[in-house]
């Protein structure tokens, strides 16, 4: 069926206001003649138009992707922005922003990061042997999240010795020499990319 003039009509309307970013002040009625119109359109076109169609989509996304790009990249180069995130990740915010977003890095599924960053932040004494925990990245009693890597699921705050040695339980390496274990993550390696 073809158009009506009706519809050609807002669609006239309807592109007008597009360009001048007021699609919000327009009719509702007007809206579903030209959307109307614009699907009669798109169903008839031919296949060359097709593609035509697609190829100038993908020029006009990469031609924005690529501005957006250079626009963030300009951004983070400026003092003000390196200053603004220097602070950011000196507070407690930046602090837990990265905490959380290690926690995601590291394979853990959670359906509450905040929770269980209140947990990890709050826990002194590792839930395993009770030893006392510390900060850091060094040290055989800094604090880590246990959790099993085949589903992600988080276990709880455990000392970086019984973290290892639950992770060996896990892989089945108890007992194993050396060179046992490093044969055995290569054939995961090559057999799963893990």
């Amino acid at each position: 069926m073809e158009p009506t003039k009706a519809q050609k009509e807002a669609n006239t309307i309807y592109e007008k206001l597009s360009k001048a970013k007021k699609l919000d002040t327009i009719d509702p009625n007007t809206k579903i003649l030209a959307l109307e119109y614009r699907a009669y359109k798109r169903a008839n076109r031919t296949e060359t138009q097709k593609q035509n169609k697609i190829e100038q989509d993908r020029k006009n996304y990469q031609d924005n992707h690529n501005k957006r790009l250079e626009y963030q990249k300009e951004k983070r180069n400026t003092e003000e922005y390196k200053a603004y995130m220097k602070e950011f990740r000196a507070s407690e915010a930046g602090i837990k922003s990265a905490r959380i977003t290690r926690m995601k890095v590291y394979g853990i599924i959670s359906d509450d990061y905040e929770a269980l960053y209140d947990k990890w932040k709050n826990t002194t004494h590792c839930e395993e042997c009770n030893v006392e925990l510390i900060g850091g990245n060094e040290g055989a009693n800094r604090k880590c999240i246990d959790h099993d890597h085949k589903t992600g699921a988080f276990r709880n705050i455990v000392c970086h010795k019984c973290n290892m040695r639950r992770g060996r339980e896990d892989n089945n390496i108890v007992g194993m020499t050396e060179e046992q274990i490093k044969e055995k993550r290569r054939e995961r390696y090559l057999t799963t990319g893990t």
